[in-house]
């Protein structure tokens, strides 16, 4: 009694005690102090696979074909277009230990950190080929290790081991 659907793909409790439920073809439901409420307005899909919780408290969905929103002041918005994520057909979503949101796809990983507002991706340079996630098969341990389950195995993500990016340096040595 109360959810829009019997289709779930994923229930989520928040860390104010909230239980979102991803709904396929219903958009989103929330229980709250014993109440439902159903969001659909800002979703372009009505189709939610999951949730994750980033480090401002915010709720982000994993919304079929459109990539990520995330709910703020009762409405659910996109990602800023600022951070372009390499894949809008995202199969699952996690928070890492910094509060990032990592989302994967068929192409990698994207880690948004939502304070900055940058998208980090991980691909087949990271030793990701042909590791495309199972929906939803995402799983944080107590040390804050992201393990991603795919078809040909399991990939591990840890923030705290993650490669700083290096840039190639700029170099001039004349000019015409």
């Amino acid at each position: 009694n109360g959810l829009s659907s019997d289709f779930i793909y994923q229930v989520f409790v928040d860390s104010r005690g909230r239980v979102w439920f991803a709904t396929d073809g219903r958009g989103v439901d929330v229980l709250e102090a014993g109440k439902f409420q159903h969001y659909e307005e800002g979703l372009p899909s009505k189709v939610a696979y999951g949730f994750a919780e980033d480090s401002l408290h915010r709720v982000w969905a994993n919304v079929q074909g459109n990539g990520l929103y995330f709910f703020e002041d009762g409405k659910f918005s996109p990602l800023d277009s600022k951070a372009r994520l390499r894949s809008n057909d995202i199969n699952g979503i996690a928070a890492d230990e910094n509060g990032s949101i990592v989302a994967v796809h068929e192409l990698g990983i994207d880690v948004i950190d939502s304070r900055q507002k940058t998208v980090r991706f991980y691909g087949e340079e990271s030793g990701l080929r042909d590791k495309v996630p199972t929906l939803n098969a995402l799983s944080r341990d107590p040390y804050g290790t992201i393990f991603i389950g795919s078809g040909s195995g399991i990939v591990r993500y840890n923030a705290d081991v993650e490669a700083p990016q290096q840039f190639p340096e700029v170099f001039i040595d004349q000019l015409k």
